[in-house]
């Protein structure tokens, strides 16, 4: 696989996750627009206009990105004609693993960090009850935080190691390429 024909697929893949993300925000924009959201209950669903626009742009760079991809590769890696760099099938998956171990721990860690704050602000707060509520509202939430992040850093830290095991699942020599 030449690097032109990587970036193509590292592209496509990219405008794939950038036009869920859009359509995610668009659709979660809907539920905002004419609720009062001020703190003295003036309508901001302005921001949220905003926000869908915004949305609709992103949508657009994707859609763009993922017809234009192959042209785009060839702008950044070279034409595939004539390209002597190639990478092999291990290396591709491991940077794969990477991505997706990368990718976790990006999604993951908001949410961590969020109720890492909430549990410590509500341990300080001195409320056992309140405590106790935020524990069982949160626990199941938190786990499956932790094991998301957990997971994306061991994909990123043991790329290569796990590419090698998939390929020995896979009935392919340990040295081989397949």
């Amino acid at each position: 696989m030449t690097a032109s024909e990587f970036g193509f697929v590292c592209l496509r893949l990219f405008a794939v996750v950038v036009i869920i993300w859009a359509i995610a925000g668009i659709l979660s924009s809907f539920s905002f627009f004419g609720w009062p959201l001020g703190s003295e209950g003036q309508n901001l669903g302005w921001i949220a206009g905003l926000f869908f626009v915004a949305y609709w742009l992103i949508l657009g760079f994707g859609i763009y990105l993922f017809f234009q991809a192959r042209r785009v590769s060839e702008k950044l890696f070279g034409s595939a004609e004539g390209d002597v760099d190639s990478i092999s099938a291990s290396t591709f998956q491991a940077v794969a693993f990477s991505v997706v171990g990368i990718y976790l721990c990006a999604t993951a860690l908001p949410s961590l960090t969020s109720m890492i704050a909430q549990l410590l602000w509500v341990s300080r707060a001195g409320a056992e009850l309140e405590r106790d509520r935020f524990l069982q509202d949160y626990t199941f939430g938190a786990i499956q935080t932790a094991v998301q992040f957990g997971a994306g850093v061991f994909l990123f830290a043991r790329a290569e190691g796990i590419s090698r095991y998939w390929r020995r699942l896979r009935g392919g020599a340990p040295g081989s390429d397949k």
